[in-house]
């Protein structure tokens, strides 16, 4: 998971891709952080993208790298409301608190569980990632 979580800070823009009725919905994201040993995201609740996430928990997010590699996830994301979540979102991601505060009553956090990654390459075999509950594997705690 430490490789999904650095592929994804490293890209600095990842695109995370929604539901909304029957058609795909696509936008950048640039905030993702580990907390209690799961990969979260974070958008504003004044969002369409929350709207959709509220509905259907479905993503899918992919970024590329200059080295011709790219990644692709599939998972679900759940709405983790605590405070201490939003307030380690802006301790790991300082740039968004010219945006936001943990009690705006806007931001808000998902995390991701159900996670497939795949980080594929021209020059390499595709590189699988599962992890059923979205939690780091106890030897992946940085």
């Amino acid at each position: 998971m430490n490789r999904v979580l650095n592929f994804l800070r490293e890209s600095e823009v990842f695109y995370i891709a929604t539901v909304e009725g029957d058609y795909p919905r696509l936008r950048p994201f640039d905030a993702v952080m580990k907390f209690e040993n799961r990969l979260y995201i974070q958008t504003s609740r004044e969002k369409d993208v929350y709207h959709q996430l509220k509905a259907n928990p479905h993503v899918e997010i992919c970024t590329a790298e200059p080295g011709r590699k790219w990644i692709r996830i599939m998972a679900d994301a759940y709405e983790d409301d605590r405070r201490e979540a939003r307030c380690q979102m802006l301790k790991c991601m300082p740039f968004l608190k010219n945006r936001y505060n943990a009690d705006d009553g806007k931001m808000t956090v998902f995390y991701l569980t159900n996670i497939k990654a795949a980080i594929y390459t021209n020059h390499a075999p595709t590189e699988v990632i599962e992890c059923d509950d979205g939690k780091f594997p106890p030897q992946d705690k940085k």
